[in-house]
């Protein structure tokens, strides 16, 4: 008897904290009307350097619901998207109904010629949110990538030669390095 009540007991608090995850795979179809978060979702063939987590904003719409695109610094050797947990960009974008993806991309330590590869990999994002964007109920011609240090450097680069189309509207440099001449750095 003892057993049942322990179990009676514990049961609600499972079927709790199981209705508050707001992780989801990525194939379910998510309720516009709920915010949904998305982790891990490869894009590439590299399955960690090439993830994203997608987090969406409650009550978005493929008209309304702009995208940030968070890429993290990290000297173009290091970093993680994980880097941006904690500062509240995310989470400040999210409650002005925003969309956030956010990136790893294949680093210098890993590949001898990173530099075309970290603006395929903005690319590749770029496409993963236009395949989804009825799914995610996001717009994908209303993006603004955000990015801090060598991320800035990357945003910048891949926003003023790769934008072709013309979907991102605006890049945030998070105190990204942009004079490569001066000896002085």
């Amino acid at each position: 008897m003892h057993y049942k009540n322990i179990l009676l007991s514990v049961l609600p608090l499972l079927i709790f904290f199981q209705a508050c995850t707001h992780s989801r795979k990525p194939d379910v179809v998510p309720d516009q009307d709920t915010m949904v978060v998305y982790k891990n979702i490869v894009y590439g063939t590299d399955t960690i350097e090439q993830a994203i987590d997608v987090s969406l904003p409650a009550n978005r719409s493929e008209v309304q619901t702009p995208v940030i695109i968070l890429i993290h610094g990290g000297s173009w050797v290091t970093g993680d998207k994980n880097d941006f947990t904690g500062l509240g960009v995310d989470s400040f974008f999210m409650t002005k109904g925003c969309a956030i993806v956010n990136m790893n991309y294949r680093l210098y330590y890993s590949y001898s010629d990173v530099a075309p590869l970290e603006m395929e990999d903005v690319g590749l994002v770029m496409d993963q949110i236009k395949q989804n964007a009825s799914k995610w109920k996001i717009n994908p011609n209303r993006v603004c990538v955000f990015g801090k240090s060598s991320g800035s450097q990357i945003a910048l680069l891949y926003a003023y030669s790769r934008n072709p189309d013309g979907r991102i509207k605006a890049v945030i440099d998070g105190f990204g390095p942009t004079n490569f001449t001066d000896s002085s750095i």
